[in-house]
Parts: structure tokens; C-alpha cells; sequence
């Protein structure tokens, strides 16, 4: 396969088109090249960024700032990638950090020689995520 050509897994089609719609399709089928997946990988910190404006609706400010800095700063990142490799580390990079400040926060394990200890990833110490349901969304 070329080399400036990628195969598209299905999966990664399947997750594009629940999120864009079905139009997205002729873009991912088969395989991608590297500027429609720098495109949509874009797309992505974008749309993830407008969740998060609309939906995290009780947090502190710091909190929310840090996410939307944390989008920022792997957008920028993401638009200086040259190769698919650079553009893939970074997105995972990112989704890491992502995640691990929802749960409450980045652990530095850095200077740990022992990660695995019990309590070692309890990661509420700035904030503790508590999920509630409106009585519309309890119907539903």
C-alpha cells in the first residue's frame, strides 16, 4: 500500500460516521491519506471541546480550564504532525491526559519506583466526579 495511505479499521469508520454522519463514509472507506486524518482528528478535539462546554455543567473553574487548555495545547500539536506516527501519539497523548483529567487528575509517578501500590491511582484529590440524573433523563 502507498505509503502516504493508511488502512481504515472499521472501527474507526464506525466512530466517525455515529459522530459526523453517514456522508463521512466516502472519506474513511477502504483507507485514508494523512490530511483527511489530520482533519478529522482535529474534528474530533473540536467536537470534543463543545462537549465538554455543553455538558460539564457543575465542575471549578480550574477544572474546566484545565480540559479546554489541555484540547488547546494537543491542537496545536496535532496541526505541526508531518507523519501518521506523530499524528497518532499525539491524539493518544491526548486522549490519555483527557481521561485521566476526568477521572480528577494526571498522576506523576515519575520519581515512583513502586505505581502499584494500593491507593496509588486515586486520582480525587483536587475533585471527586459524581454523575446525577435530572428526573427527564431518569425516564429516559
Amino acid at each position: 500500500m502507498d505509503k502516504d495511505l493508511r488502512t481504515t479499521k472499521y472501527s474507526f469508520i464506525n466512530i466517525i460516521m455515529q459522530l459526523y454522519g453517514l456522508q463521512t463514509y466516502s472519506d474513511m472507506k477502504g483507507s485514508i491519506d494523512f490530511t483527511t486524518a489530520k482533519k478529522y482528528y482535529l474534528k474530533l478535539l473540536d467536537s470534543i471541546r463543545s462537549a465538554i462546554g455543553d455538558t460539564i455543567l457543575i465542575t471549578d473553574k480550574s477544572h474546566k480550564l484545565e480540559l479546554l487548555e489541555t484540547i488547546k495545547k494537543y491542537k496545536i500539536e496535532l496541526k505541526k504532525a508531518v507523519s501518521f506516527d506523530e499524528l497518532d501519539q499525539s491524539m493518544i497523548t491526548f486522549q490519555t491526559t483527557l481521561i485521566f483529567l476526568l477521572i480528577g487528575s494526571v498522576p506523576n509517578n515519575t520519581h515512583d519506583p513502586k505505581i502499584n501500590r494500593k491507593g496509588k491511582w486515586k486520582l480525587n484529590f483536587y475533585r471527586q466526579i459524581h454523575y446525577t440524573q435530572t428526573a427527564e433523563q431518569k425516564k429516559n
